[in-house]
């Protein structure tokens, strides 16, 4: 039997955890539980969103079309409120950034500096389930600071997210604190990671029978395909995805490529993703049909007028007149999610895959992109280890807080209570999505 905690060691202090095998005990715990949070920045356009009801069925909106091959595997929530942010003075991007995964409202109020006023749910999902693993949590933007972070720590401390996915792979497969330098440099010389592990993984194969195999060789090819990018990369300049800026289209497929051998790993079994930071300063979206770049423009008043054409927070505010720009944007962004539940989907662990132990939560910042904290545009996949029915429209016309949404999450996760975040918003206890 093999210890489900084995590592392929290598010089340098490479390391290679193993994904789940028939050949290994089930750990004393059970089945993983996993858990993510994504952002959609500046909100939705309604009208293209929420699902269209007809008589007692429902269908996803146009925005949502590219989750339509994981509909049965979705809840999707309109009537979910942030009233934590009514608890204070002002309605910001921030407020809804910091207090998304909280369920407080945030220190700072309508002048900053601004902060989160409590522990955030991923965090106390890490301590629950997290204990174990190489990395108690990951959090994964295009940024470093505290305006994209959805994790926190407690009060005033954020959890500062990786931005770079050599970062990432040297976190999940190099020693300890390794430089991220230093393995750009081995793979800038085609030196993969596998081959520094190779003792290791010729003394398993004899070990290794059956479907295990080509389980394991899927799990190295993936390693290997990642790895292969960042070579490339490295020997063509410095894209952004790879070395400089991570501002571009490839930057989310690469991250959510690391996660998904993070999870098949067991190195964290709780994540948060952020791409750009809600409001303004200059988020563009180039490579979208019909979306061009400030920096296109000749003089500083033309550069103003793509400015407030294309950049992303600049178009929130006016969704009448820029509608089919952030109906592009928005099906990108689930774009995006669709991806991440299929590759969760096509990875095998144990009888099923990686997506029967994951609850992926995506919300935003605000409802609409003018700073509406009703109807924030939650989506939850996954069904909890049975405790969420899904495939469900959940409409609440009345309006519920989304403190109820978390405490769902959280009892879901075996961490029992009535209340997370501000109490005072917390009536009702768990929305029941049995």
């Amino acid at each position: 039997m093999i210890n489900r905690r084995t590592l392929l060691r290598g010089a340098a202090g490479a390391v290679i955890s193993l994904p789940w095998l028939s050949a290994m005990a089930q750990p004393p715990e059970g089945r993983p539980q996993r858990f993510v949070a994504t952002l959609i920045p500046n909100g939705v356009v309604a009208r293209d969103w929420y699902p269209i009801v007809e008589g007692d069925a429902w269908r996803l909106n146009r925005a949502m079309e590219p989750l339509a091959p994981h509909k049965d595997d979705l809840l999707v929530f309109r009537g979910v409120h942030n009233r934590a942010i009514e608890l204070a003075p002002g309605e910001n991007h921030w407020q809804g950034t910091f207090s998304m995964l909280t369920g407080r409202p945030i220190i700072g109020g309508n002048s900053g500096p601004y902060f989160a006023s409590g522990q955030s749910l991923d965090q106390a999902i890490a301590q629950r389930i997290g204990q174990r693993t190489r990395l108690g949590s990951l959090e994964l933007s295009t940024e470093s600071h505290t305006l994209v972070s959805l994790a926190w720590d407690g009060e005033r401390r954020a959890r500062l997210p990786r931005t770079r996915p050599l970062a990432v792979f040297t976190a999940l497969f190099g020693a300890p604190g390794g430089d991220p330098a230093a393995v750009a440099r081995r793979i800038a010389r085609r030196q993969s990671i596998l081959d520094r592990v190779g003792d290791d993984f010729r003394a398993l194969v004899p070990r290794i029978a059956g479907e295990d195999r080509p389980r394991l060789e899927a799990h190295l090819d993936a390693i290997r395909d990642v790895e292969q990018r960042l070579t490339f990369a490295g020997q063509c300049g410095t894209p952004p995805y790879a070395f400089g800026e991570p501002m571009d289209a490839d930057w989310y497929r690469t991250m959510i490529d690391l996660l998904v051998l993070a999870f098949q790993c067991d190195t964290t079994r709780v994540a948060t993703v952020v791409y750009r930071h809600a409001g303004g300063g200059g988020s563009y979206f180039p490579w979208l049909a019909g979306l061009r770049s400030a920096a296109e423009g000749g003089s500083e008043a033309e550069r103003r007028d793509l400015y407030n054409q294309f950049e992303h927070h600049e178009m929130s505010h006016s969704d009448d007149r820029q509608g089919e720009k952030l109906h592009a944007i928005l099906r990108w962004f689930n774009e995006q999610t669709a991806y991440l539940l299929q590759r969760m989907k096509d990875t095998p662990e144990g009888e099923g895959t990686l997506f029967d132990s994951l609850v992926y939560l995506q919300g935003s910042d605000c409802g609409l992109g003018n700073h509406t904290m009703q109807n924030i545009p939650f989506v939850l996949a996954g069904r909890g280890n049975g405790a969420f029915r899904t495939g469900r429209f959940m409409d609440y016309p009345q309006g519920v807080a989304h403190n109820r949404l978390l405490i769902a999450i959280m009892n879901a996760f075996g961490i029992q209570g009535d209340v997370f975040g501000d109490e005072r918003v917390c009536e009702g206890g768990a929305l029941d999505l049995s």
